[in-house]
């Protein structure tokens, strides 16, 4: 008699329900990770943007108080070396700030120009409140102060756009105090600041 072949053991592999039930549970877990994963990623560019804007702020004052000048941050575009800017997270200038020209920040021919900083990306804002809106200026001894030499102090808030995080979780504020040190904490508030996502 003839023999087979072909052996006799079972044919290997998943079958088709096997893979439908496999891409159905990838299905489920990818669902209920993606939001999670899209709010930790909002949140590191959040902080990233905070710390660099706090840091920006932080080597402002050392440098007023090192050099013994005034010094000025204030928005600016990354194509451009004036205060022209309406959005901090646009980027800024940093520079030695010796002309002191009116009420307006401007680097003038006599300033230095010091640092670059931002921009932030798409995905974030910063807005400032009174002055802080347009600059921030350190005197020598450290103090923040206007162009005028008026009290300067207020608060930065860092939104992350683009999230379904409540807002507590999508923003920093950045506060100036007295003293011209910026502390950079969560808010408490209640107050919604953050543009809709």
């Amino acid at each position: 008699m003839p023999t087979s072949s072909f052996p006799s053991h079972a044919a290997e592999g998943f079958t088709l329900i096997e893979q439908l039930v496999t891409l159905a549970v990838l299905a489920i877990v990818l669902a209920l990770a993606i939001p999670a994963f899209s709010r930790l990623l909002a949140s590191i560019r959040l902080s990233a943007a905070a710390n660099e804007l706090l840091s920006s702020l932080h080597l402002a004052r050392s440098e007023a108080i090192r050099r013994g000048e005034r010094v000025t941050l204030c928005p600016a575009p990354p194509d451009k070396t004036d205060c022209t800017g309406k959005a901090w997270h646009e980027g800024w200038i940093m520079f030695v700030d010796r002309t002191l020209s009116g009420q307006t920040p401007r680097l003038d021919p006599g300033d230095e120009l010091l640092f670059r900083g931002g921009p932030s990306g798409r995905s974030i804002t910063i807005q400032g409140n009174g002055p802080l809106a347009s600059y921030v200026s350190f005197v020598p001894s450290g103090l923040s102060r206007q162009l005028n030499g008026g009290f300067l102090a207020g608060t930065f808030w860092l939104c992350a756009t683009g999230t379904t995080a409540p807002e507590p979780e999508r923003r920093r504020d950045l506060v100036m105090n007295a003293a011209g040190r910026p502390v950079l904490v969560r808010p408490t508030d209640g107050q919604t600041r953050c543009p809709s996502s």
